[in-house]
């Protein structure tokens, strides 16, 4: 295993393992090179969501500090993810008899981001971090399905 100090883009020096060939040992290494090392790309993902936070007027999550600035992190990913998916969604159909369906999705995308927006313990985050990714998308899913299925 061949170990090397590399300088990140952020000037901090750190100690790194590589146990494979030496070309691509050097292709990881340049790689490092251009980002900042983890724990100032940690931070940066930290300020990020507290922008975010501030920016959405998110509630502040409670819990363990530790715990918050890290469910932080995962909300500001699954926020913006779902905000992307909810401005997709939402967008006025073009074929009035899409109506019905238009505005179950809508009501379906409009609760599912108050329900994420309005989340407050910071271990809910961590606990659901690999499912709130896709929460709006589930929720309009489940509200138009039954539409799809000939029912209203």
């Amino acid at each position: 295993m061949a170990e090397y100090t590399v300088q990140h883009s952020c000037g901090h020096e750190v100690k790194h393992r590589y146990d494979g060939p030496e070309t691509e040992r050097r292709q990881r290494e340049q790689w490092l090179r251009s980002k900042p090392c983890q724990i100032c790309h940690h931070a940066e993902q930290i300020d990020t969501a507290a922008k975010q936070r501030d920016e959405l007027n998110l509630p502040q999550l409670v819990g363990e500090e530790a715990d918050i600035r890290w469910a932080e992190v995962v909300r500001a990913k699954a926020i913006t993810h779902n905000r992307k998916f909810y401005a997709r969604v939402t967008r006025k159909p073009d074929v009035a008899s899409q109506e019905v369906l238009h505005e179950a999705i809508v009501q379906a995308a409009d609760d599912a981001m108050r329900e994420l927006s309005s989340q407050t313990a910071a271990s809910w985050w961590i606990d659901h971090r690999f499912d709130v990714i896709e929460h709006v998308r589930k929720a309009t899913i489940a509200a138009v399905e039954p539409l799809m299925n000939g029912g209203e």
